[in-house]
């Protein structure tokens, strides 16, 4: 009886120390993948960013254009 008592023990000690290092990686996969998506979350908000700058870059960039465009036209008339 106290063998098999002891075989037990043994048996569980295995079983929960097997139990444990799988806890220990579905936390460490876990938390990358938390890691993971806040790093997905911050480029996504970074690539807007960057889209917003390069519209309103290019709604300058033609502004300015349009204002070269007439002082050409002014200056040709003029010149001419």
């Amino acid at each position: 009886m106290n063998a098999e008592r002891e075989r037990l023990l043994q048996e569980y000690t295995v079983v929960y120390s097997k139990h444990a290092k799988e806890e220990e990686n579905l936390r460490k996969s876990i938390h990358h993948f938390h890691s993971e998506r806040f790093d997905l979350r911050d480029k996504r908000k970074e690539v807007i960013k960057t889209d917003n700058q390069l519209k309103s870059l290019q709604s300058v960039g033609q502004m300015i254009g349009e204002v070269l465009k007439e002082l050409t036209t002014e200056k040709c008339t003029l010149a001419g």
